[in-house]
This record gives C-alpha cells, structure tokens and sequence, in this order.
C-alpha cells in the first residue's frame, strides 16, 4: 500500500527525470535567430519569445564576421541581443568562455538576471546559482564582471567579450588592456562586442568608435540618422578590420513608425532635451553645459581640411600639449589670406608618447611651414 507522501515523492521524481529528459534532448539549433525563437525575455512588461527584428539579425551577421564598436540609442534591445549571441554560442560549444562587463556589479547583475531568464526557457541548468559565473550544465560559461581592471585578468581563453555602455567607464581603457591577453590563444575566432550609446566626445571608447574610418565622419553621419536623412542602421568595416555599426531609434518597428516618439519621451518621462538628444538621437555633443549646441556649430562649419601648401598664403600653428592623464595634445594650423583666417587642419592626439606627438606635429609644420608657432606660457614651466 502506497501512502500519499510516498506518492507524491514518487512524482516529483518522476517529474525531475522527466525535465532531465527534456534538457538533454534539447537540440540547439545551427542559425542564431532560430535559437533566439526558442527563449523567452521581458518585453513590453510581458515575458514573451524572443523574435529578432532585422537590425537584430543583421547585428548578429556582423558579429559572427568580426569585432564590431556599436553607436545606438536607448531601447533597442542590443544587449539582450548581444548575450542571446553569447548564450547560444556557448550552447553549441561546452568549451566556450565568455565576458561581460558592465559599469558597476550591479549593472552587471541585470544583464546576467536576463541569461539565467534565458537558461530556464530552454529547460536547460546552470552548475551554480552565482549570477557572476553562470556555466551551463554540459554546456559553456559565461562571465559577469563590473569595470575595475582586475576583475578581467587571469582568465584565459576568452571567446566573446561584450562591453556595455562603455563610454560611461572611467576606466574603459585599462579594463580592456588588462582583458586583451585573455584572447590570444583563440586567435581570429576571439570577438570583442564594445557597446554605448554617446557621452561625449572623449574617452576610450570615442577614440575606439572614431578612428579608422577614411571617409565615414561617425559625428556627420549620427547626424543625418538623427533628422532622417540618411538610413537609421548603418555599418562599415575601418581600416583596422573592425566593423563601426549606428543603430538609431528610427529603426526600431514600433518607435519608428511613430513621427512624435521624442516629444512623447520629453513629457511623458519629463527628460530634458538635451538628455533625449544623448540617449536617443546620438549626439555626441549635446550637454546641460554647452555654451553653444552642437547644431549651430555645425550650420557654422564651411569647407574641408587643405592637405596642400598655398605658397600664396601664411601659415600660423598653436600648440596645446598634453601633460598628464586624459589631456589631449593638440596642434591647429591657421591659414592667412585675403585678409581672411581659416582652420585648414588640426592634430588631436591623448595616450600617447611624446615622440608621437612630436613627429605628427613636425609632419604639419613641415607640411605648412608656418610663420609663427605659439604655445601658451604655462606649458614653458
């Protein structure tokens, strides 16, 4: 004779073997947008399956072909995707390590609260409940780090590293230093994910997303997205090998289709324009402090850099170098003629050394041979 409490273990054995069963039989499918269909995320204040949208899609191209620095606005889903790609990479391969860092442990705890949401959609387990390591039973591993520069050393064989909001990281620059060596043995197969939306035209992350770019001025371009005209995801590979992707709003199926989606954000959640500007509309330029906003600088702007000597003309050159920390060196050339002066080029270089510094500014004096060169007193001491 079978009691209750007997039975009722009976059962929950039988369920846990059942869900077991279910984990092992799991196949993961070969294509990341049908794995993405098979989880479930928080959407719109439901929990409902996980089904890309293009730039999604194309996001995730881009990444399985190289290392990618991402420009977007704000809630578009590119961290979700990010480690949705990361989760399944590590479903496919139970050799797999990857990274994520956030600002703080606390931001970080966020991102890793949406893999474990993720993990138990699929039926899968993970080996612990610690939301900083979260290693899938027969699976990969992934971790959750904040932005301090130890909390990257020491692991090796690192897959995949995703940095979010990274313009926001004091210490962006030391933190990626400190991780570049974990890559090495994975060789071309080795991703770096750098994500934000602006902050400003300096920092780690500024110089990561403007260099290398020939003729794709990143400003010029967030620019035209902003006021529609010119395509909201844009994409191309710099002279490093890196791909530079801008993701803006208008791209977005539903925030795109609505032509008043910033003034709703103005008086619905009461941000000032200025913010709505940063975090939607990627202006890299827009602050509570400007004197002037970026826009009217802009309208103000005429002509290009003159890379050739007008033997016609005089040439001045003002230096401004760099002592120590994040000061920028920086080297204006002046061009006087007609009466008239223009900026005909300009060098702006920080972390870097000083013979660097000293041959690209003796490139532009060479180049223009200029009449006078200043320097402000206080650099003389």
């Amino acid at each position: 004779m079978i009691t209750k409490l007997q039975l009722q273990k009976l059962e929950k054995q039988v369920k846990k073997q059942t869900t077991s069963k279910k984990s092992n039989a799991l196949v993961i499918p070969e294509k990341w947008v049908d794995f993405a269909k098979l989880i479930s995320i928080r959407s719109g204040g439901t929990i409902k399956r996980f089904d890309p949208y293009d730039y999604q899609k194309k996001l995730v191209q881009l990444m399985l072909e190289r290392s990618v620095v991402i420009v977007k606005s704000r809630q578009l889903g590119i961290s979700e995707t990010i480690t949705c790609f990361m989760l399944w990479r590590a479903c496919l391969n139970p050799g797999y390590l990857g990274l994520v860092f956030s600002k703080t442990q606390t931001d970080s705890s966020l991102l890793a609260r949406r893999m474990k949401r993720m993990i138990e959609s699929l039926g899968l387990k993970t080996a612990t409940e610690n939301l900083s390591d979260i290693e899938i039973q027969g699976k990969g591993r992934i971790l959750f780090r904040n932005s301090k520069p130890e909390s990257g050393r020491g692991i090796e064989s690192v897959v995949d590293v995703l940095y979010d909001e990274w313009a926001f990281v004091e210490t962006a620059k030391e933190v990626h230093d400190a991780v570049a060596p974990s890559q090495q043995m994975v060789g071309n197969a080795a991703r770096e994910f750098i994500v934000s939306t602006p902050n400003g035209k300096s920092g780690f992350y500024w110089d990561l997303l403007n260099s290398g770019n020939d003729e794709h001025d990143i400003e010029l371009q967030c620019h035209r997205a902003s006021k529609g005209q010119s395509e909201p995801f844009q994409y191309w590979v710099d002279r490093g090998g890196w791909g530079k992707v801008l993701i803006h709003w208008r791209v977005h199926p539903i925030y795109g289709g609505n032509p008043n989606f910033l003034q709703d954000i103005h008086e619905k959640q009461k941000l000032s324009w200025s913010t709505i500007e940063q975090e939607y509309n990627l202006n890299f330029a827009e602050s509570e402090t400007s004197i002037f906003s970026a826009d009217i600088v802009r309208s103000c702007a005429s002509g290009n850099w003159e890379n050739n000597y007008d033997k016609d003309a005089e040439y001045y050159i003002g230096l401004d170098t760099s002592t120590t920390g994040e000061d920028y060196s920086v080297a204006t050339v002046l061009k006087l003629k007609n009466n008239k002066y223009s900026l005909v080029n300009i060098y702006r270089k920080r972390q870097q050394t000083s013979e660097y510094h000293l041959y690209q500014i003796s490139e532009l004096i060479s180049k223009y041979k200029p009449k006078i060169g200043s320097i402000p007193f206080w650099q003389i001491y």
